[in-house]
């Protein structure tokens, strides 16, 4: 079997290739090849002539700044212009322990009052039904 690279007529011939019992491919390639190759990559790294890596036509990229939330009133939701959305029914699946269900449990608290409504199940172990339907959400196994 023969498989091509992108961008090249070139074909490269498996030596080697078997499945293994895990169902796992194990594929060898022409070691030739593969030296072309790296002296091909590091040919054109020579060649490069940018100094910045960011560079796009002889500019500098602009750089943005990323400013930080530090406070609670920071991550408030903006509801400014905001329309609404359907109302929808989400079924939320979590496998693990109580420490995996407790966030889905506080997001699907957001998610079931004012301004979005919507119906959320958390999907999960039956340890877990009081502990989510005492949070106020409906609880499914």
């Amino acid at each position: 079997m023969s498989h091509c690279f992108s961008g090249s007529s070139r074909k490269v011939q498996r030596n080697n290739s078997k499945i293994q019992d895990d169902g796992r491919a194990d594929v060898s390639f022409d070691e030739k090849l593969q030296a072309k190759l790296f002296r091909k990559i590091k040919h054109d790294d020579k060649n490069a002539t940018r100094k910045n890596p960011d560079e796009i036509d002889g500019k500098e990229p602009k750089r943005q700044i990323v400013h930080f939330r530090s406070r609670k009133d920071d991550f408030v939701p903006d509801l400014q212009g905001f329309e609404g959305v359907p109302r929808m029914n989400i079924a939320v699946l979590i496998t693990g322990s109580r420490g995996d269900v407790q966030p889905f449990v506080a997001l699907g608290n957001v998610l079931t009052k004012a301004p979005y409504n919507h119906r959320v199940r958390i999907c999960t172990h039956p340890n877990f039904k009081d502990f989510v339907e005492e949070n106020g959400l409906e609880f499914f196994s």
